[in-house]
C-alpha cells in the first residue's frame, strides 16, 4: 500500500516539474491565455459558463495579485495551482479520508488519457479527473454511515463535481451506479444522490443556461444523430482511431486497460458490474463521438475524451487492490508501467506547444523591430510564419511580450479574425463581442499605447 501511494506522489511530483518547466507554454495558450489575462485585468472572481468549483487556481493569482507578485511569477503560479488542485484531492483521499483506492484511482485518472490536454490547464474538463473522487474516497471511508449529515455531505461533494463541467453528471452517474451495484449496504444514501443527479442532468440546463458555444454543442449532436449513416468519416472517430495507433498510441493504454477489466470482472462473474462500467463506457464515448463529430483543434479534441480516464481508473483501481499473492506485484508493476507511458507521452507533447510559443515571441520580436506595439497582421501571413491562427492571439502576444516589464507589453491581431482592427482605441475580440481599451489595463502588468493599430510586415518585406 505505502508503494501504491509513494507512486502517486510520484505522478504529481513529476506533473509539478512539467507544470513548471513548462508554465508559459501551459498559461500563454488560447483559453488559458484569455482566462489568465482575466484574473490579471478584471477585478473580482470570473466565472467561466457557471463553473463555479473551477476558480481555486484563480483565487491564487488574485492572492498573488495582492502581494504584488511579477507577472512570470503569476504565470508559474496559475501553472502549479491548476496541478494541485489534483494533487490536493490526492492528499484528501489518501491521508484525510484514508481511502487508498480513490486517491490511487486519482492519480491513474489524472494522466491516463491526458497528454496535450494538460497544456490547457483552465478546460475545466480536467477537473473530472479529480473531483469524482473526493465523494468517492468520502464513501470509502464512511461506509455504512447513512445519517442527515451524511445526505448532506454527499450531495454537497457531488454538486463540486457536477457544476465544474456540462458532461460531469453523465460520469457521477455512471461511477454511483457503479458504486450502487459494488456495495449494496450503501444503497440508500446513492438512491438520493443518484437522484440529485438525475434531477441535475433534468433542470441543469435551466438553473445554469448554457453559454452560445455549448448551446452549439447540444445542436450538433441532434444534426449528427440524423445523419447517423457517415459516421466513419466523422472527424472524432478518425481522433480516436488515429491517436490509438497511426498517429500516435495515445489511448493505447486505456483501451488495454479496459480489455483487461472486462476480461477481470468476466472471469470473477460480477455480471451487474460489468454491465455498469460497459455502459458508462459506451455512453460516455458515443456522446463525444456525436458531439464532435465535425472535429475541433487537436487540444480540444482531447479534452472532450479526458474524463473517460476516471470511468476507467475507478473499476481499474478497484481490481488492483484486490488482487492477492503474487500477482499483486506484478498488478503495482503494471500501474507503475501505465503511469510511466503516459508520464513520458505528456513530456514529449510539450514540444508543439513550446514551438507555437517560440513563434509567437518571434512574431512579438518581429512588431518591435518595426516599432509596432499594436500591430495587425492578415491569417495568411499569420501561418506563412509558421503560426497556427486561433482568437486568442491578441492575448497571447500581450502575455508573452509582458513578461519581462509592462513597457514592453505587444499585441498582435488577426485581420481576418477582428474586423475591428483599425480602432484607434480597442482590440475586437469577434465572436466573443468585447473590448480590450488600452485604458482599461492593468498597467502594472500591461501598458498599451494609445493610438491606431499599424500592419505588421513579414521580414522578406521590409527594407
Amino acid at each position: 500500500m505505502r508503494l501504491s501511494l509513494l507512486l502517486g506522489h510520484a505522478v504529481f511530483f513529476t506533473l509539478f516539474v512539467l507544470g513548471w518547466q513548462h508554465a508559459e507554454a501551459r498559461m500563454i495558450h488560447v483559453d488559458s491565455a484569455w482566462q489568465f489575462f482575466k484574473w490579471i485585468n478584471v477585478d473580482g472572481v470570473q466565472v467561466e459558463a457557471h463553473r463555479y468549483s473551477a476558480v481555486l487556481p484563480q483565487l491564487v493569482i488574485k492572492l498573488l495579485l495582492i502581494c504584488g507578485a511579477s507577472l512570470k511569477t503569476l504565470v508559474i503560479a496559475a501553472s502549479e495551482a491548476h496541478v494541485l488542485v489534483g494533487y490536493a484531492v490526492f492528499l484528501i483521499c489518501a491521508y484525510l479520508w484514508r481511502a487508498p483506492k480513490a486517491a490511487l484511482g486519482c492519480a491513474l485518472a489524472t494522466v491516463l488519457c491526458t497528454r496535450l490536454a494538460f497544456y490547457g490547464p483552465v478546460l475545466e474538463a480536467n477537473y473530472l479527473t479529480c473531483y469524482p473522487f473526493v465523494l468517492l474516497g468520502w464513501f470509502e471511508a464512511r461506509g455504512e454511515s447513512h445519517g442527515a449529515w451524511s445526505v448532506a455531505i454527499a450531495c454537497t461533494l457531488l454538486l463540486v463535481a457536477l457544476v465544474v463541467h456540462p458532461v460531469g453528471w453523465v460520469v457521477m452517474g455512471a461511477l454511483l451506479a457503479f458504486q450502487y451495484v459494488q456495495t449494496p449496504t450503501q444503497r440508500p444514501l446513492l438512491r438520493w444522490l443518484i437522484g440529485v443527479c438525475l434531477l441535475w442532468a433534468a433542470l441543469g440546463r435551466l438553473l445554469l443556461p448554457p453559454s452560445p458555444y455549448e448551446s452549439g454543442l447540444y445542436s450538433a449532436v441532434l444534426a449528427n444523430v440524423q445523419d447517423v449513416s457517415h459516421w466513419a468519416g466523422w472527424s472524432s472517430v478518425e481522433f480516436l482511431v488515429g491517436h490509438t495507433w497511426s498517429y500516435t498510441t495515445h489511448f493505447l493504454p486505456v483501451w488495454i486497460l479496459m480489455a483487461m477489466l472486462v476480461m477481470a470482472l468476466a472471469r470473477e462473474r460480477k455480471g451487474p458490474e460489468l454491465l455498469v462500467v460497459l455502459l458508462g463506457w459506451l455512453g460516455f464515448i458515443m456522446l463525444n463521438v456525436f458531439t464532435y463529430a465535425q472535429g475541433e483543434t487537436a487540444v480540444m479534441m482531447e479534452k472532450n475524451f479526458v474524463p473517460l480516464a476516471t470511468l476507467v481508473a475507478v473499476p481499474a483501481v478497484g481490481s488492483m487492490m484486490n488482487v492477492r499473492g503474487p500477482w499483486r506485484s506484478a498488478v503495482l508493476c503494471l500501474f507503475a508501467l501505465v503511469v510511466f507511458v503516459k508520464l513520458r507521452d505528456i513530456s514529449f507533447a510539450a514540444r508543439p506547444m513550446e514551438e507555437r510559443l517560440a513563434t509567437i515571441g518571434s512574431l512579438v520580436e518581429d512588431a518591435r523591430a518595426q516599432g509596432i506595439r499594436k500591430a495587425v497582421s492578415g491569417h495568411d501571413e499569420l501561418v506563412q510564419r509558421g503560426l497556427g491562427v486561433h482568437w486568442a492571439l491578441a492575448f497571447e502576444t500581450l502575455l508573452c511580450s509582458s513578461l519581462e516589464t509592462p513597457a514592453a507589453s505587444t499585441t498582435v491581431l488577426c485581420a481576418s479574425e477582428n474586423s475591428g482592427w483599425d480602432h484607434t482605441e480597442g482590440v475586437d475580440l469577434g465572436v466573443f463581442g468585447s473590448e480590450v481599451m488600452p485604458g482599461s489595463l492593468n498597467t502594472h502588468y500591461f501598458n498599451l499605447p494609445i493610438g491606431a493599430y499599424r500592419r505588421l510586415s513579414l521580414p522578406d518585406e521590409l527594407p
